[in-house]
């Protein structure tokens, strides 16, 4: 929420930037990957009649897998895409990452986080402000995070992510102990 409403009118590059963190976004919404979300075109956008109720979703062919998703579009991924009427604009990979990360910078998103690695068989720490690793894969990531926090099934997120195994897709999901327990509390009666 605080990266989407930081103010970027006011900055000299700000179109670039508003441009990055709504391609970002679109991956965040979709889950994709940046090779799939960045660059969207009008044929990947479909409409259909969902029993009297308009549905818009998006139809691509996954490039890493070549397996073919459909994804639902929620209003943030719809009030993007109609702002780019003849399809998302594509920006490099090494761009989009440079301005996610002075956006995530200007939203204060700057816990400091602890990154484990080892070198030479030694275990390194290294501390990094959070929005230093926000990269566009953090979108794919913070899709699939967020979709199984608002309780969407672990198989129904496969569809969307296009994961084969859940061993896999569990690796993307990023959420604490806390969140965890806070999803279960509001799902199961069981917890009440």
């Amino acid at each position: 929420e605080r990266f989407e409403k930081v103010d970027l009118t006011k900055k000299e590059d700000g179109k670039n930037l508003e441009l990055a963190r709504d391609i970002f976004l679109v991956g965040v919404w979709t889950a994709q990957r940046v090779s799939d979300y960045n660059n969207l075109k009008p044929e990947n956008i479909k409409e259909v009649d969902n029993n009297g109720t308009p549905m818009t979703y998006i139809s691509i062919h996954q490039q890493k897998t070549g397996r073919f998703v459909e994804i639902p579009c929620n209003a943030k991924v719809r009030a993007i895409l109609n702002k780019y009427p003849k399809g998302l604009p594509h920006l490099s990979d090494q761009k989009i990452n440079k301005y996610i990360k002075d956006i995530g910078k200007m939203a204060k998103i700057d816990d400091v986080i602890e990154v484990k690695g080892s070198r030479g068989g030694e275990v390194i720490k290294e501390y990094y402000k959070k929005y230093q690793l926000i990269c566009t894969h953090t979108a794919r990531r913070t899709g699939a995070t967020l979709m199984y926090l608002d309780g969407i099934a672990i198989y129904d997120i496969m569809k969307v992510t296009g994961h084969k195994s859940v061993t896999t897709l569990e690796k993307y999901i990023r959420a604490d102990k806390l969140e965890v327990a806070q999803k279960l509390v509001l799902k199961y009666d069981y917890f009440k």
